[in-house]
Parts: structure tokens; C-alpha cells; sequence
């Protein structure tokens, strides 16, 4: 095993999503600030299939929240304690860090 101060440099090719062609009804997303970047990166998944987001956010949500707005897509908190869900994002916690963006066509199957 390499000690903890050997720093070693790798290169990786980067491939959109849409490059694979995937079909998704739900999607997770947990990139620790390139949520933007991906969501680039899948713009005829999101317009083919129009699925379903889970995404761990961060305190600065608010650039997630804007690209999903742009895409006709309404956030969605899960409520553990009374299992249903509530538009919006919630009060973030360690315990409401995971947002549901829904399409606003279909927002009215989570919550009336």
C-alpha cells in the first residue's frame, strides 16, 4: 500500500451519459458540487424520458434548484416521520440532504 503523503496523478476520460444512451425513469445524483455538469451531460435522457431526480445536496443548493427549475422540474422532500412527501427542499439537516426533483407533469402523482 502507497504511504498517505505519496500523492499520485492518473488521468481519466470523461463520458456524458448521453453518450451511452441510456433509458431512466429515476436517477441518483451524488457529485459533491457537479450536478450542473451532469445534468449537461445527459440532456436527451432528461428530454427522452423526463425521470425522476435523487440528489444529495450540499448547503449551496441553490444552483442545482436553478438548472432542475429550467428543466420544468419541481423539488421534493421525503418526510420520514410521516412517510409522504412535501414540495420544496426542506430544512437541510444530515437527516434531509436528499432532494426529489419531479417534472412538474407529473408533481401531482407525489404529493396533492
Amino acid at each position: 500500500f502507497p504511504s498517505h503523503d505519496t500523492i499520485q496523478e492518473s488521468s481519466a476520460r470523461l463520458r456524458s451519459v448521453d453518450s451511452f444512451g441510456p433509458n431512466a425513469d429515476l436517477v441518483k445524483i451524488d457529485l459533491q458540487g457537479a450536478e450542473r455538469d451532469c445534468l449537461d451531460g445527459m440532456k436527451k435522457l432528461i428530454d427522452r424520458n423526463r425521470p425522476i431526480f435523487l440528489v444529495e445536496v450540499n448547503m449551496v443548493l441553490d444552483p442545482v434548484r436553478s438548472k432542475f427549475g429550467d428543466l420544468g422540474y419541481l423539488p421534493f422532500t421525503f418526510v420520514p416521520e410521516t412517510k409522504t412527501f412535501t414540495q420544496g427542499l426542506g430544512i437541510y439537516n444530515v437527516n434531509h440532504r436528499n432532494v426529489f426533483f419531479v417534472p412538474e407533469e407529473h408533481a401531482n402523482f407525489i404529493c396533492d
